[in-house]
């Protein structure tokens, strides 16, 4: 099985950026690609969290609060529109069969050596945030979208 790095960008234009047999080489790719935009550039750390521009959705297990790469990847949107993933057999599934049994969180990049996901002031505690886990949240809207596509 081949798989395609994909990006969607904020008019909805979709490319391939890279293709491969190896699922951990482009999903590092992939995270390569958004780390690019987003953290090797020349702003500040606050500003670089203010003003990031891409990312790739995480599915995390919350029986085992791990990274799942598989059983589950973000495959990007159907010809209809509809969120997709697909699982360790590479067979597709719509994201919202089993987004009630996973946590969606918005890859950023990597910044002090550490992995850096979209989050927006808390509503609930002072001086805190929460992690963003939906596509809809309107911090996602017009920003690039990279995704892993089975081929």
């Amino acid at each position: 099985m081949a798989y395609q790095l994909c990006m969607r960008d904020e008019y909805g234009q979709g490319s391939i950026i890279a293709s491969d047999s190896d699922l951990e080489k482009i999903t590092k790719r992939c995270k390569q690609e958004i780390n690019s935009v987003n953290v090797d550039n020349a702003l500040t750390i606050d500003d670089k969290k203010k003003n990031w521009e891409s990312f790739m959705v995480v599915i995390e297990s919350p029986e085992t609060d791990e990274m799942v790469h598989p059983p589950y990847v973000y495959a990007g949107k159907d010809g209809r529109g509809v969120d997709q993933v697909f699982d360790a057999e590479d067979t597709s599934i719509k994201l919202s069969d089993i987004e009630s049994r996973v946590t969606l969180k918005m890859f950023l990049g990597t910044l002090d050596g550490e992995d850096w996901f979209a989050a927006v002031p808390s509503r609930t505690k002072r001086g805190e945030e929460d992690l963003i886990d939906s596509l809809t949240h309107e911090a996602m809207q017009a920003k690039n979208i990279y995704f892993i596509r089975p081929v």
